[in-house]
């Protein structure tokens, strides 16, 4: 899980609140890019590489498909 955090923040430039509220449906693997809902409305699209599709696909199916890819703890 830790090591799937990891590559996506660095991949994508992702802030850590962002990351924590990134939902499966944010994710669109056939334009290659993940919505993300910033701070306040501000919204974009942030790239994906082919290699963090597979590692993120790899996650869902070990965490059993919940509705947000990483758990605030």
């Amino acid at each position: 899980m830790h090591r799937t955090m990891l590559m996506t923040l660095y991949a994508t430039g992702l802030r850590r609140s962002e990351l924590c509220h990134l939902k499966v449906s944010d994710i669109d693997s056939e334009r290659m890019v993940i919505h993300v809902h910033g701070k306040g409305s501000h919204e974009r699209d942030v790239l994906l590489t082919p290699k963090l599709v597979e590692t993120l696909r790899e996650y869902w199916r070990w965490m059993k498909q919940r509705p947000f890819y990483f758990q605030a703890q």
